[in-house]
């Protein structure tokens, strides 16, 4: 049960780096960039930090 749900947390936090990343670029218009770097820029990493639902709110 722990593994499951760590592993859904896992999923999650993934999923909302990438929604967030991809928002993030399209808006910077910086998508091909970040397709270039392994390193997310350090706004998006601060942002993928906090819950969920705080960096669904943040618009940058």
């Amino acid at each position: 049960m722990p593994l499951r749900l760590s592993s859904r947390v896992r999923a999650a936090s993934a999923g909302a780096e990438m929604g967030v990343v991809a928002a993030w670029s399209t808006y910077t218009g910086m998508l091909q960039f970040y397709g270039r770097r392994a390193a997310p820029p350090i706004p998006v990493v601060r942002v993928t930090h906090r819950n969920t639902s705080g960096a669904r709110s943040r618009r940058w």
